[in-house]
């Protein structure tokens, strides 16, 4: 508004209707363009919000593999992870540690199915 005024009383070879239509213009573009950033500022909320994420270094103990949190207190990696993210855990065994820990359990049950 101020920009209009500013260019009808200096003169600019507009004629008022231009001007008026151009400064709508500008208005509806400006309007547009806050919307936009009002929008993303929405959808970068929701984002933060929504994601949280483990950062820099986690102290874990070398044999039972627990992580020590900022208290000192000591949690096993599903709870510590759990409890910080959306993250859930489902677990297995992998084919090498069922061969290492149970080998001679699947070499029976291997061994009954051929039979």
């Amino acid at each position: 508004m101020i920009r209009f005024c500013i260019q009808y009383a200096w003169g600019i070879p507009y004629t008022l209707p231009e001007a008026i239509v151009n400064a709508v213009l500008r208005l509806g573009v400006l309007l547009f363009i806050t919307f936009l950033a009002g929008k993303l500022s929405q959808q970068t909320q929701a984002l933060r919000a929504r994601v949280r994420t483990l950062e820099g270094i986690l102290p874990t103990c070398s044999f039972c593999k627990d992580i020590r949190d900022e208290a000192g207190n000591w949690h096993e990696i599903e709870d510590f992870v759990t409890s910080r993210t959306e993250a859930r855990f489902s677990h297995g065994v992998c084919p090498e540690c069922a061969a290492e820990h149970y080998g001679d359990i699947l070499a029976k049950v291997s061994e009954s199915t051929r039979a």
